[in-house]
């Protein structure tokens, strides 16, 4: 999931770079960006600038987004009683950062009323990363607190970590993938990365390591554009880890098998009208048919209403799917308790393979 941003700043769109220079003022306003994504059925996140910095709010156009897109909102979250008026407004969820920690760690009192004021699946905590510490007041000051370790401790109060990589914020050369990696294996909760990003590639690799994106510079430039974010958004590979499940069927409804589809396998198929899978266990894209010399033909792909399962349907060149020459991959069925083969093998499998399977 890509997570476009409006960062406002004495009302109008902008972009920062480490949050110090002002990079480029949207020429659109927020309303025209809101409508936009509005009309694309998108999420976004919102961050008040001023808020942040202390230096006023932007609450009149939170008011306004919120209530025709559904957003996440941030920026000067100091007290529950500020995040449940976000919440009150609109907002579906609410972001908290610097207040979410103290020189000694987790600001504990704060997370524990904030979660019990707006529910721990509506609170998201900001966490920014800079020279490898944790940083708030507007990334002006770093914490001696290791990231990876107050990560950990923030399971019990929020539904999601927000992690900006502070130090390529604004500038597109790259996120820090090592950073993102870390904090999955030391949280289980969602995780959502931001910083650095120049392209959808980027995302895509975050989308292997399990989190969602959130781009600003790179889609206010065009690196990313609307279409590619409606394309990636129309499928969830975040859960998967860049994987999700396909199921095979034939043109009469009968299930083949079932395999994997990262991004690329899918497209090939789409593209070249030839199923190509995806072997975790070889990590490599396997083109169906490529060992019998027998090809299946993409007909009509499907989504499951989550939006993480795939339904293809194809042709095939030989009347058997299962590298054991059975018509389907599911030739065993349960009976009694017990599982039994209730399907006819159609072809010895060394007359096809040559004794590989």
């Amino acid at each position: 999931m890509i997570y476009p941003c409006i960062d406002l700043l004495d009302g109008k769109v902008v972009q920062l770079i480490q949050g110090k220079v002002k990079g480029i003022d949207i020429q659109p306003s927020y309303q025209q960006m809101t409508e936009l994504f509005a009309s694309n059925g998108m999420k976004i996140n919102v961050i008040d600038l001023n808020a942040a910095m202390g230096t006023g709010n932007n609450l009149e156009a939170i008011e306004y987004i919120v209530q025709r897109v559904d957003a996440r909102v941030g920026g000067g979250v100091r007290t529950p009683e500020k995040a449940k008026q976000l919440m009150d407004l609109g907002a579906k969820k609410v972001i908290a950062g610097s207040s979410c920690f103290d020189y000694s760690g987790l600001e504990y009192d704060f997370l524990a009323s904030t979660s019990e004021a707006i529910g721990k699946k509506n609170l998201i905590v900001a966490l920014d990363v800079k020279d490898d510490k944790v940083a708030i007041n507007g990334w002006k000051e770093t914490l001696d607190v290791d990231p990876l370790l107050v990560a950990s401790g923030l399971e019990d109060f929020c539904s999601e970590i927000q992690c900006t990589y502070v130090d390529g914020e604004g500038k597109m050369q790259g996120t820090d993938l090592p950073l993102f990696r870390a904090l999955k294996k030391r949280s289980n909760i969602k995780l959502t990365g931001a910083g650095g990003i120049r392209d959808i590639k980027d995302v895509w690799e975050l989308e292997k390591l399990g989190a969602n994106s959130v781009i600003g510079m790179a889609f206010y430039t065009g690196k990313i554009s609307l279409d590619e974010v409606i394309d990636t958004n129309q499928l969830d590979f975040v859960n998967g880890l860049g994987i999700m499940p396909a199921i095979v069927q034939n043109m009469n409804g009968k299930v083949l098998y079932l395999c994997s589809q990262n991004r690329n396998t899918l497209q090939k198929s789409i593209e070249t009208g030839k199923m190509w899978r995806y072997s975790a266990s070889q990590e490599r894209e396997i083109l169906v048919g490529e060992s019998s010399g027998k090809f299946e033909y993409l007909k009509k792909v499907y989504r499951n209403c989550y939006k993480d399962t795939l339904l293809m349907k194809v042709t095939q060149e030989k009347p058997f799917a299962c590298h054991e020459g059975y018509a389907t991959c599911f030739y065993d069925q349960m009976i009694d308790g017990r599982f039994k083969t209730t399907e006819k093998r159609l072809v010895d499998p060394k007359e096809v393979y040559g004794g590989k399977k």
